[in-house]
């Protein structure tokens, strides 16, 4: 519960429109709780003042990426069912009217491994509409082309349905860590 609080107090910046970079280490201990920390996230995001949130989330196969795209996107207001578009590359879903953002654009990466590829689908335009929130899997095959500021959400398993979750706001700066347990 302690990693919560952090969200809510405005000490992971990013989702603050803060400018100090910050890192937060949550354990998580099923599917649910992956979904929930997605979810929770997604709440506390704002938009920025220039160019769309951008969330890039990284991990081997089968360590919860789309679990928490699945509780991300349930807390900006989707309501359809949530699948990593692996072979259509990116789906986007509008926003219900009340919220913060217009869209999200769910970007899976498995099959992209270089940044041109990425700019093919419109990532200019993409990341140019500050009402956006673009969330991308198997980030890391297009960590070059990512812009600053981003969150990176590293996901791992440390057992059979446990993970550990690291937040991270990517800056040109150094990172400061926070490290608490769900």
């Amino acid at each position: 519960m302690a990693a919560m609080q952090l969200f809510m107090s405005g000490q992971l910046n990013f989702l603050r429109q803060q400018h100090t970079p910050c890192s937060l280490s949550v354990a998580t201990r099923s599917a649910w709780g992956t979904q929930q920390l997605g979810r929770r996230v997604a709440v506390s995001l704002r938009p920025q003042k220039a160019g769309a949130v951008v969330v890039a989330l990284c991990g081997e196969l089968g360590s919860g990426k789309t679990q928490f795209v699945k509780g991300f996107a349930r807390g900006l207001g989707v309501r359809e069912r949530i699948v990593s578009p692996t072979f259509i590359l990116m789906r986007v879903f509008l926003l219900p009217h009340t919220a913060a953002f217009r869209r999200l654009v769910h970007i899976d990466e498995y099959r992209i491994r270089r940044p041109h590829e990425l700019k093919e689908l419109g990532w200019n335009a993409l990341t140019a509409d500050r009402r956006t929130v673009v969330i991308l899997e198997w980030a890391e095959n297009v960590k070059r082309i990512l812009p600053y500021p981003h969150l990176r959400i590293g996901l791992s398993l440390t057992g059979e349905k446990e993970r550990e979750v690291v937040i991270e706001e990517k800056t040109r700066n150094s990172n400061i860590e926070i490290r608490n347990n769900i």
